[in-house]
Parts: C-alpha cells; sequence; structure tokens
C-alpha cells in the first residue's frame, strides 16, 4: 500500500532546475507515480503551473521532460 502523495514546493524545484541548468545539463526530467497529483504545498498551484513558470524562459533553461 502506497502512502498519501506528496510534492516538492515549486520555488524549490525551480532553484534546483536552475542550479542543473547551469552546471550544464540540458534537460530536466519530472518523474513520479502520478504527476497529475502535483500540488505545491505552499500554493496549492498544479503542474500546468509549474511547466508554464516565468523562471522556465530564463536565459540558459533547456527542455523539461515529464516520464
Amino acid at each position: 500500500m502506497r502512502g498519501a502523495p506528496t510534492s516538492v514546493p515549486m520555488g524549490a524545484l525551480l532553484r534546483a532546475a536552475a542550479e542543473r541548468f547551469a552546471q550544464g545539463f540540458r534537460e530536466i526530467v519530472l518523474t513520479g507515480c502520478n504527476l497529475a497529483l502535483y500540488r505545491d504545498p505552499d500554493t496549492g498551484a498544479a503542474l500546468p503551473e509549474l511547466l508554464t513558470s516565468p523562471a522556465r524562459g530564463a536565459s540558459g533553461w533547456g527542455r523539461w521532460s515529464l516520464a
């Protein structure tokens, strides 16, 4: 039996992505048992808000994929 789903805050995800892209990574792959259940624990924002975040348009940011 699985526990309840948990989500990482969007700000933490965006900071981690920015760090990886700055290190030269070219793609971020988001994975999870059910990505459709993603909710930012601070704001309640869902996956579409993460994927359309203005921060993603920053210079040097690479591709995002869902798996």
